[in-house]
Order: structure tokens, then C-alpha cells, then sequence
């Protein structure tokens, strides 16, 4: 085998070094491009003990991807103020729990249908001097599994006197199951024996090597926050036009704009499948759940449903075209379901469909989508958040009256 040159190695050496260098070179010029323009797609996820993931605790940064909105979270990650664990005299507390509607992240927070809330409620003279403070605990992704370790390990702490479990039926029950969900790293809860058994097996599961290098590296550069984010876009064009291809109802809607591939269309109809049964019963259990550990803890638990983007679309021909494609009557079930389960446990329930779609099509308002994504999918937009907020909070407002007597006992023993 011929021997190679010193000189031919000196040669390759310095092509590795001067490749080397553009790389890096184009790399320190392309991050300091997107920094002077402010352009950044941040990854705040961390690993959690209790819920799985979360966000970085004391993050800030500008979300552009839908709607847009400063976002800073506390020191639990959560996206609201600092609170104190003691509650201030004179104060009823409203926990409210949620995935990413609650959290809000397109929106600025002031626009968020929770500062709504307790600004609506501390303006009313029902409560005399008495002072209204809501706690936003909502995280995008989580499900009702979430929401109740979040409420043992996070809110509990607090004392809230009421406790508002803010539903989404798109997502919720798929994600309390870990057969329909598919993701190691959240809490799931199990049936055994008519009881709910936590498995925590994700505390064992890590990031794989390269989503930890990821997003590790994301905290700190531009550029990779650019490739994650790609990289994320291109698997979830490849799921949709994978879906696209085939000849299912569900490929229909959302080629049509009528439906969005991360939420569900089997829950509005009764389940025809064991796994979804069995993922509306762990959800039922859940929500079960979670009221006898607020009550036992003094406090009270309501449900607020709210609304998939299609249930409230201006247009009434959008509506029916899209429970033809699937052949239901209405898109009622998932909310009638969860109405009947929350009133045979005693939990009072709020819809938001009939208002926000009334609203919507009175209007001709879309609630959903903003003008850099489309309009009539996605997350509530600013107007949406007013909608609810106004809604929520003339209901919240006869609860507490309900419930004022011994909320004011409550609060005067402590």
C-alpha cells in the first residue's frame, strides 16, 4: 500500500482547516444575522419529576410561530406571575388548570381569558373588598394526567378556594392514553381494580441523545433553533400528507381546512373501538379524581369545556360539511359526555361551544387562527380569549356567589 506524502498530508490538513473554518465562520455570521434581527424560535422544555416536562423556569422570549406574544414563566415554569404560597387576606384564590388554551402563549398575557376572569370579577361588587386572584397553571401539551399531578405537586400548595379544570376534548383523552398517545416521557395513569394506579415509568425515559443535544443546544443558538424547528415542520408535513394519501373520512376534513391533524375526530361520536372507550373512561376517572382531592382539600372543582375549531366556525356550511364527511348528527358528544359524567360526580360544568359558536356566527367572527397561520384552526386568537373570558366569568361569578358563605368562612379562619 503506498504511502502518503508528507507533503500530500500537509495539503489535506489545511483543505480540513480552511473547510473547517468557512463552516464556522458562516455559522458565527448566519447567528449573528438572526440575532440583530431578533429572529428566534426558543426550545424551553425541560424534564420534570412529577409532570413529565415543563418549561424552563424564569424563561422569556417572543413567540412568532402562531399569533404572536412575550412570554416569561416563573419560577415553576409556569407562564403567570411570581405567586406567594400564602394566600393574602381578604383574597379568594381560582386555580386554574389547562393545556396550551390556557397557556396561551399566542396572545399577550393581558389578552389571555384568565387576566380576563379576574379582572371581570374583581370589578364586580358581589365579594365588597374582597380580591379576586386567578393563577394561570396551564402548560401546552398536557392532559388531564398532567393536570392532576400539577394540581398534588404544584397547586394544592396554594389553597386555592376554587379550582377551574379547563377542558379540551381535541386532545385531553387522547393524551391520558398511553396506547393513543405513544409519548414515554408524561405521567399516564392506569386502571387496576376500578382504581386509577399512576405509572411512573417515565420517570425512567430520557430524551434520546440527539433531541437532549438538541435541545440543549437550542437554549443557546439561533441556528439550531432554527434546524429543530425545521426539522420539527418536516415531520409533521410528512404526517399530514401521509394522511393526506390515504382514503379516510378523517384525510377528507383536513384537506378540506376543516380539521387539524393534532386533534382527534373520533371523539365526536360514542367510541366503536376498545381504546378509545377505554381512554374516555380514564379520563372520566381522572376528572373523578381530581374533585375528591380539591374537596378534600377545602376547595371546589369546576369544569370549563372549551371549544374545537370547528365546533365554532362562522359558517354554518363549514359545520355541516364537516359532520357529513364523518357522518355524525352534531359535534355534541364529547362535550354532552363530559357534561353528564361532571353532574353525576356533583362538578359543576360549563360549555363554551354554544356561546362562542353563537358569538362566532352572529359575527361572522373566527375565534380560532391568526393572520400568520389560518384563520378558523389553531388556538383561540385575541378575540376568542374575550369571548370565553366573558363567558367564564359571568358563570364563575354565580358559582362564587353560590359558595360565598363559606368562602368567606374559609378565608376568616385563616
Amino acid at each position: 500500500m503506498p504511502k502518503v506524502s508528507r507533503s500530500r498530508r500537509s495539503i489535506w490538513l489545511r483543505r480540513a482547516l480552511l473547510l473547517g473554518g468557512s463552516v464556522v465562520f458562516s455559522f458565527l455570521i448566519l447567528e449573528a444575522g438572526l440575532r440583530i434581527v431578533g429572529f428566534e424560535f426558543p426550545v424551553t422544555t425541560v424534564r420534570h419529576p412529577h409532570r413529565g416536562y415543563s418549561h424552563r423556569p424564569n424563561a422569556k422570549w417572543v413567540q412568532r410561530s402562531e399569533g404572536f406574544a412575550t412570554v416569561h414563566t416563573n419560577s415553576r415554569g409556569f407562564r403567570d406571575a411570581e405567586w406567594k404560597i400564602a394566600k393574602p387576606v381578604d383574597t379568594i384564590r381560582i386555580a386554574v388548570l389547562g393545556d396550551s388554551f390556557a397557556e396561551a402563549t399566542q396572545v399577550e398575557e393581558e389578552e389571555r381569558f384568565t387576566e380576563l376572569i379576574e379582572k371581570q370579577l374583581g370589578e364586580q361588587r358581589l365579594f365588597e373588598s374582597r380580591k379576586i386572584e386567578v393563577m394561570n397553571f396551564g402548560t401546552s401539551g398536557y392532559g388531564t394526567a398532567q393536570q392532576l399531578m400539577t394540581w398534588r405537586h404544584d397547586v394544592k400548595a396554594y389553597r386555592p378556594d376554587f379550582v377551574v379544570l379547563a377542558f379540551l376534548s381535541g386532545n385531553d383523552i387522547r393524551n391520558n392514553s398511553e396506547l393513543l398517545e405513544g409519548d414515554p416521557i408524561r405521567p399516564y395513569f392506569i386502571e387496576r381494580n376500578g382504581q386509577l394506579v399512576l405509572d411512573d415509568s417515565f420517570r425512567e425515559e430520557q430524551f434520546s441523545l440527539a433531541r437532549s443535544v438538541g435541545l440543549e443546544a437550542a437554549r443557546y443558538s439561533r441556528v439550531a433553533q432554527v434546524v429543530y424547528q425545521v426539522s420539527r415542520g418536516i415531520r409533521a408535513r410528512r404526517k399530514i400528507e401521509q394522511l393526506k394519501q390515504s382514503s379516510s373520512a378523517d384525510a377528507k376534513v383536513v384537506e378540506l381546512g376543516l380539521a387539524e391533524p393534532g386533534l382527534s375526530t373520533w371523539i365526536y361520536s360514542a367510541p366503536k373501538e376498545d381504546k378509545y372507550e377505554a381512554a374516555w373512561r380514564v379520563t372520566e376517572k381522572l376528572i373523578s379524581q381530581l374533585n375528591d382531592e380539591v374537596a378534600e382539600s377545602g376547595a371546589r372543582l369546576v369544569v370549563v369545556t372549551l371549544t374545537n375549531a370547528i365546533q365554532v366556525h362562522p359558517a354554518a356550511k363549514c359545520r355541516k360539511q364537516f359532520a357529513e364527511i364523518l357522518k355524525l348528527e352534531d359535534m355534541s358528544y364529547p362535550d354532552d359526555r363530559i357534561r353528564e359524567h361532571c353532574q353525576r360526580a356533583g362538578i359543576p360544568v360549563l360549555s363554551l361551544v354554544p356561546g362562542m359558536q353563537a358569538h362566532a356566527q352572529r359575527y361572522d367572527r373566527f375565534l380560532h387562527g391568526f393572520k400568520n397561520t389560518r384563520l378558523g384552526q389553531g388556538h383561540w386568537n385575541a378575540a376568542g380569549h374575550r369571548v370565553a373570558g366573558s363567558l367564564i366569568g359571568d358563570w364563575l361569578e354565580q358559582e362564587l356567589a353560590r359558595d360565598k358563605s363559606q368562602i368567606q368562612t374559609v378565608s376568616h379562619e385563616e
